[in-house]
């Protein structure tokens, strides 16, 4: 979501003196967004964390945090604990983590006294256990930085094979008794302290019979989502015509791929999110519909949840799986999953707002959150299975979905990792559920800066200033998408001269240069603007003088320094309107569960065709990096879909206008939430094309039919920032269409007979993925031709019998598509004559008789022998290596007339 701050900034010097100025200023929140960057700064190091067998796991530990446990029947329990007298008497409720645990924040003095003080931190939580209240920290995963909250559970995974009764004794009997085969478990641990949780997870680590251990975490969850759009033509994501400022091409080619198909009703996408709106006008039609359920209060499907006939509730365990919690005034609304299943299948063709990309297509609403993003590890590992049409161990008990959207990042779990490879493996009766998830916003340090000017000549200046000591972050500053009111064309750098004509460095100082890093791009061009390298107490400044219209002036700048002290000044006609410094969080490294190997993980392209500057695209370790990326905002524009109908929703505009979001604007949509149900629509609409396909052969068309834009270089078709490139809908779709694969062209042949004639004939199929091709030979074909059938190597040594001759080859490839089409080919061979057989020099020498014949290398000759011209008997038989053969053989004692002959064959 686009969040719009209005903050006070002083000019700082050395020393501290300036003017105040209010700016308005736009950023990108993401995974590492304020809120994140926020509860990072009020968090200590306690040592916290477990071994794992992937390596430890730590934490850091928010201070001034509680997670407890309340009953919400009885609000009086809590009240006693923050009263004037509790033993949290400056804490107050922020929100529910879930239905019966709830977060707790203690005041900013209170947050100060303690993050100075560990030995107060372990106090408070001593007061809290000798008080006998239910209480855990709250903990922030050291990878993803996202808050974690221990449940008191342990989750439990046995190696193949382990004696689970050995390992756990009676905890494991009733478990396996309700879910024969089971390998997970799940310990219920209440009374336990978190420190101890941690231990006894890390003795479990240990036992040579446990695969894994790990607790069962409330994790937050991110919503990687940004606000935006209305009606088909200003849906630039499916089409792109220039609409709004972008270039006119830099979409995911949907149109065209619509002239194939739309999408099935056979092809169900789950929207794993906060809920969906299924009475919305523009999504109701394309709802999915569990018709193996009765009106009747019973489970008839038996796949463990009764009158689940549009999904499940998560998040509250009902069949609610709309938006509950209406009110954004703590940022914690449900409107998000509503917008995302616009983008990937709304109503087509219905005369209302906006279609989906896949808009013939069905929407399995799971909701998995409500209110708070914090859910449990079991919770999202069941949801995961559930809509992959599993049961608790990975066996398929119901329809379920044919593709998973997350739309969401959250801390690694092994049990969800072992959900999300028994979706990826056993969704869709063994082909696999493709999964397909947003690689998160966090990649960018970009902030926009609005200030309003008036109508003349105004000088608008940039200067980056070190002190005289110290260096930090990148030590440099971007500058790009300067929008000057009433000029229509923002100034990007792009041109080929830099500073652009009217642009000069000033400050008597280092020049500014044009960069082309990848990793710090914009996302509407290749360049940006950056201040030149300066040492301490130097500075770099770039200006220009425009005459401008009354109204907006805008820019994009990224800062990296020392905090206070190497500091970027903006000025217009010589006035200072702020300045700025410090060192942003930045997360390039793809998030989870994006990461994992069984995942898709989908990054976003603006209406450039270059990566949004936000998306985040590495990989580490532990995690894939990008595979592709698909439209949403980051440009001059955002994404039209969806939204809460009537005033609720990102869009308070009343009757239908608010029923979808705008392209720009704070109720604008995007992010990386948007390209991920972007991308869930294309491979609906290729498993509409081919419902034959496995998960990995999905993610391999979308890999293989990918543009590859942004004007970078591709190793082996793939680029780190941008993946396999962005998505193309129609050369997906139309890859899936059967083509017949091509032979090529085997010359004609003249051989001698005895030779080995050897040819290898190749076939290409265009269809992605390759389908299988098989090589024959059709009927009539010479006696002792053959080929084989997989490699297309085909053989044959003529033998004598075929000497003389001319023969007709027909070859045939054929693949196993359905229906199987097939290519043939015919060419020639002619097999020369033999050489004609001629004796030469017969004799007897010391009584064996000695002759020599021409020959043909590789063709049998016999010696035969007789006393009367009749019966004759074979002597010897030799093979020919080279132009003549000899044979030497005894005469029979006494004979007065024996005859030899020379015969060829076969």
């Amino acid at each position: 979501m686009v969040v719009q701050i209005v903050i006070l900034l002083m000019l700082i010097e050395q020393p501290y003196s300036g003017v105040a100025a209010t700016v308005t200023r736009t950023f990108h929140p993401g995974v590492n967004g304020r809120r994140t960057a926020e509860n990072f700064a009020n968090s200590i190091d306690l040592g916290d964390g477990y071994a794992t067998p992937r390596g430890r796991r730590s934490f850091r530990r928010l201070v001034g945090a509680w997670a407890v446990k309340q009953n919400p029947t009885d609000p009086a329990v809590l009240a006693s604990i923050t009263n004037a007298t509790g033993v949290l008497k400056n804490y107050k409720r922020t929100i529910d983590l879930d239905p019966t645990i709830t977060l707790l924040k203690g005041d900013s003095s209170t947050v100060g006294a303690l993050k100075g003080s560990p030995k107060l931190i372990r106090a408070e939580a001593a007061s809290l256990r000798a008080g006998q209240v239910a209480a855990q920290p709250v903990l922030l995963d050291s990878r993803s930085h996202l808050m974690v909250v221990p449940t008191g559970e342990i989750i439990l995974r046995l190696k193949d094979g382990a004696n689970a009764i050995k390992v756990l004794g009676a905890e494991a009997i009733s478990q396996r008794t309700s879910t024969p085969g089971i390998r997970e478990f799940l310990l219920t641990r209440s009374d336990r302290s978190t420190e101890d949780l941690f231990l006894e997870v890390e003795q479990l680590n240990r036992n040579p019979e446990v695969e894994w251990a790990e607790l069962n975490f409330l994790s937050e969850v991110i919503k990687y989502s940004v606000p935006n759009d209305t009606l088909i033509n200003t849906q630039w994501h499916l089409n792109n015509t220039g609409q709004g400022g972008g270039a006119a091409g830099a979409d995911g080619k949907v149109f065209a791929a619509w002239d194939l198909t739309t999408g099935s009703t056979n092809i169900v996408i789950a929207i794993i999110d906060d809920g969906v709106q299924i009475s919305h006008p523009d999504l109701v039609a394309n709802i999915f519909t569990n018709r193996a359920e009765l009106v009747n209060g019973l489970d008839d499907d038996a796949n463990g949840f009764t009158n689940d006939f549009f999904g499940w509730n998560f998040a509250n365990n009902s069949t609610n799986v709309g938006p509950i919690d209406l009110n954004d005034a703590d940022g914690y609304a449900d409107f998000h999953g509503t917008s995302v299943a616009g983008v990937a299948a709304a109503v087509g063709n219905n005369g209302r707002s906006v279609a989906g990309v896949a808009y013939s297509s069905k929407i399995l609403p799971i909701k998995v959150i409500t209110g708070s993003f914090f859910v449990s590890s079991t919770t999202m590992a069941r949801a995961i299975r559930y809509a992959a049409g599993l049961d608790a161990v990975g066996n398929p008990n119901w329809r379920g979905a044919d593709i998973l959207s997350m739309s969401l990042g959250f801390n690694q779990s092994s049990t969800v990792d072992e959900a999300l490879k028994d979706a990826a493996t056993n969704g869709r009766g063994g082909k696999g559920c493709p999964i397909f998830v947003a690689t998160g916003n966090g990649a960018s340090g970009w902030y926009q800066y609005e200030v309003n000017v008036t109508a003349a000549p105004h000088t608008f200046k940039w200067v980056y200033k070190k002190d005289p000591s110290i260096t930090a972050g990148e030590d440099a500053v971007w500058l790009d998408e300067v929008v000057f009111p009433g000029i229509s064309t923002p100034e990007r750098f792009e041109g080929s001269i830099f500073p652009p004509s009217g642009w000069q460095t000033v400050a008597n100082t280092t020049p500014w240069i044009v960069d082309t890093s990848l990793s710090h791009a914009f996302g509407t061009g290749a360049k940006s603007a950056r201040s030149g390298s300066i040492a301490d107490s130097g500075s770099t400044g770039l200006q220009t003088t425009k005459t401008t219209a009354a109204g907006a002036f805008k820019f994009w700048m990224w800062v990296s320094s020392e905090l206070d002290f190497d500091i970027l000044t903006f000025t217009i006609d010589g006035v200072t309107e702020y300045s700025e410094s410090g060192d942003p969080v930045v997360d390039s490294v793809v998030g989870y569960p994006a990461g994992n190997t069984n995942c898709i993980a989908v990054g976003a392209s603006t209406d450039f065709d270059f990566r949004s500057d936000y998306s985040q695209y590495a990989s580490s370790n532990d995690w894939n990096g990008v595979d592709f990326l698909a439209p949403s905002d980051g440009g001059a524009s955002g994404i039209v879909t969806t939204d809460l109908a009537g005033t609720n929703g990102y869009n308070t505009n009343s009757a239908t206008a608010g029923d979808s979001t705008p392209s720009s604007g704070p109720a604008a949509f995007g992010g990386t939430s948007s390209a991920t149900p972007f991308a869930a629509g294309v491979g609906a609409l290729v498993l509409s094309m081919n419902t034959n396909l496995t998960a990995a052969q999905v993610r391999l068309v979308l890999r293989s039919t990918c543009d590859q834009i942004g004007g970078v270089p591709y190793a082996n078709g793939t680029n780190m920032f941008y993946g396999y490139g962005r998505l193309n809908a129609n050369a997906a779709v139309r890859s899936q269409i059967n083509t017949a694969p091509t032979l090529s062209t085997l010359t004609n042949q003249t051989i001698r007979p005895g030779e080995v004639l050897t040819l290898i004939a190749s076939a290409t199929d265009t269809n992605i993925p390759a389908q299988i091709v098989t090589f024959e030979l059709l009927p009539n074909i010479p006696p002792g031709a053959a080929i084989n059938s997989s490699s297309g190597n085909f053989t044959w040594r003529p033998n004598a019998y075929q000497a003389d001759s001319t023969n007709t080859i027909r070859l045939r490839v054929s693949d196993n598509g359905a229906p199987s089409l097939s290519a043939t080919q015919t060419f020639l061979v002619t097999v020369t004559k033999l050489v004609p057989i001629h004796l030469v020099s017969p004799q007897i020498v010391a009584g064996s008789f000695v002759v020599r014949s021409a020959a043909d290398p590789g063709i049998s000759y016999t010696l035969q022998t007789s006393s009367t011209l009749t019966n004759w008997v074979n002597v010897m038989t030799t093979n020919a290596v080279g132009a003549f053969v000899d044979f030497v053989t005894s005469v029979p004692p006494g004979a007065t007339n024996q005859f030899f002959r020379v015969i060829v064959g076969p």
